[in-house]
């Protein structure tokens, strides 16, 4: 069976880009055109209202919630400091 290489555009992502996430874990960015981006997705720490951590991904200049969709840039980053050995 041969499958052809059309770009399928999910009806999920007529807004815009978004997550998805296979059984395994492996994540892709699905633009709005369809096209998958091929980059690093990073999944960054967030401290929660209540204290907790949780997290954001990161990918292209643009965040997302943990459910893939887009979301503006959070003002709650956890960010950690480099020591001597990393700089």
């Amino acid at each position: 069976m041969e499958i052809d290489n059309k770009i399928v555009v999910p009806y999920s992502n007529m807004d815009g880009d978004r997550i998805y996430q296979n059984v395994s874990g492996v994540l892709q960015l699905v633009l709005k055109n369809g096209a998958i981006y091929r980059s690093k997705i990073d999944k960054r720490s967030i401290k929660l209202n209540d204290g907790t951590l949780g997290y954001v991904y990161y990918a292209d200049g643009k965040w997302f919630d943990r459910a893939g969709m887009p979301i503006k840039k959070p003002d709650n980053l956890v960010t950690r400091e480099k020591n001597a050995e990393e700089e």
